[in-house]
């Protein structure tokens, strides 16, 4: 059974590393996706430093009209060190007009179908 564990909070408050570090710890027994969803100050370079020549990204999903499981593991980023633990998110240098807009529905669409 799929779980989705959601963390927010003030910026500069831990979210990143205390969801990294959660993601590390439940990747021990599981298959874990990691989704950052912040655009404006995307955390993968800082999450996946020595990865950061991938072409994978967040918002290459919400804007594919129907999303399929398939659409979203060619755009996860396997750890090199956990086949566990996958990222998503949105790369350094893309922002809000990078892709088309997409609304809660796509949001939704992606939670369920991963």
């Amino acid at each position: 059974m799929s779980k989705t564990i959601t963390i927010w909070g003030n910026p500069n408050s831990g979210k990143t590393s205390f969801s990294v570090k959660l993601a590390k710890e439940l990747s021990k027994d599981k298959n874990v996706i990691l989704v950052f969803t912040d655009i404006f100050t995307p955390p993968l370079d800082l999450v996946l430093p020595f990865e950061n020549n991938y072409d994978k990204s967040l918002g290459k999903i919400l804007e594919i009209p129907i999303l399929t499981q398939e659409d979203i593991l060619k755009e996860l980023i396997i750890s090199k060190k956990n086949n566990n633990l996958a990222y998503l998110g949105f790369k350094q240098g893309e922002n809000y007009t990078s892709y088309a807009k997409y609304n809660t529905d796509r949001a939704n669409d992606l939670m369920l179908t991963s």
